[in-house]
């Protein structure tokens, strides 16, 4: 629960150490921690979609800033269960498996 609790925490703090910046300079981890949100287009179109980790979800926002918002939604919405551990997609890193 603390590590999860960590981890959080430190997304949040990358994301608010990128804002303001260029899309390009966000640099995400490979960390598999699925998070669904809602894009809402400026004619009003939503669109749910899967996001690798929040970080992704963020730095795709900025990308298409200027025709749409991305916001976290639950879940749920997405199907997604969340399981206690996390996986790195990068399975050349020793230990690709967190816990």
């Amino acid at each position: 629960m603390i590590n999860s609790l960590r981890n959080i925490l430190i997304m949040i703090l990358l994301i608010i150490s990128t804002s303001g910046e260029n899309c390009v300079d966000i640099l995400c981890s490979h960390v598999f921690d699925e998070v669904c949100g809602m894009a809402k287009l400026r004619d009003g179109t939503r669109i749910i979609m899967r996001y690798k980790n929040v970080c992704y979800m963020k730095a795709k926002e900025c990308e298409l800033s200027s025709v749409m918002e991305i916001n976290q939604v639950a879940d749920e919405l997405c199907g997604i269960k969340k399981i206690q551990t996390r996986r790195i997609m990068d399975h050349a890193i020793s230990g690709g498996f967190q816990m």
